[in-house]
C-alpha cells in the first residue's frame, strides 16, 4: 500500500497546476552587417599649374607645362553665350624627340569645370588671341612652342583641372590641378 501511495503522489504531481519558474532571455533583432567599404587607393594628386610633365606621344616624348590659367580673360573679343565668361590657358610644349609632334591645341588641351562644360572659343584679340596657324602644329624634335587657348566657361563654374591629351587621345593624358 505504501508503494501505491507513492505512485499516487507521483501521478498527482504530473499535470498539476504547480507553478514552475522559467526565464527567457530576449535579444534585440539582428542587424544586417554593413560591409566594409572597398579598399580603393586614391590616385596621386595632380601636380599644380606651373609644373612640367613628361608625356609620351606616338613617336616622340613631350615636356608640357601649363604656365597659368587666366580667369577671367578680359579683352579677348571672344563671342560668348549669355551666362558664360572667357578664361585662358597658357601652355608650353617642348618636343624632346626622337620624332616630331603635329596636333591641335584645341584638341590636345581641355578644361575640366566644376559645373557645366568648358569649350574652346575663337579669340580675335588680347593675350589669348587665336593664331592663324595653330602653335601646337608641326613641332620638330628639340623645338619648344608656347601659346594660349581661350575657353568659354559658365560664370558660376570654376576651372578645376587642365588636361593635355596627346593627339586628342585619352592614352597618355596628363592633368594639372588649378587650385
Amino acid at each position: 500500500m505504501a508503494a501505491l501511495a507513492v505512485c499516487a503522489v507521483a501521478l498527482s504531481a504530473c499535470g498539476s497546476s504547480a507553478k514552475v519558474a522559467t526565464s527567457t532571455t530576449t535579444f534585440p533583432p539582428l542587424k544586417t552587417p554593413i560591409p566594409a567599404p572597398p579598399h580603393h587607393r586614391q590616385p596621386p594628386a595632380a601636380p599644380r599649374v606651373g609644373r612640367t610633365q613628361r608625356v609620351h606621344a606616338t613617336g616622340t616624348t613631350l615636356s608640357v607645362t601649363i604656365s597659368r590659367v587666366i580667369d577671367p580673360l578680359l579683352g579677348s573679343g571672344a563671342s560668348l553665350l549669355p551666362g558664360t565668361r572667357a578664361i585662358g590657358v597658357e601652355a608650353l610644349v617642348a618636343d624632346i624627340g626622337p620624332g616630331g609632334y603635329d596636333s591641335s591645341s584645341t584638341g590636345d588641351f581641355s578644361v575640366v569645370a566644376s559645373a557645366g562644360a568648358a569649350r574652346p572659343v575663337f579669340a580675335p584679340g588680347g593675350l589669348c588671341a587665336t593664331p592663324l596657324r595653330d602653335w601646337d602644329n608641326e613641332i620638330s624634335p628639340g623645338e619648344t612652342r608656347s601659346g594660349c587657348i581661350a575657353y568659354s566657361l559658365p560664370k558660376a563654374a570654376q576651372a578645376v583641372e587642365i588636361r593635355f591629351s596627346p593627339h586628342a587621345h585619352e592614352q597618355g593624358r596628363v592633368t594639372w590641378a588649378v587650385h
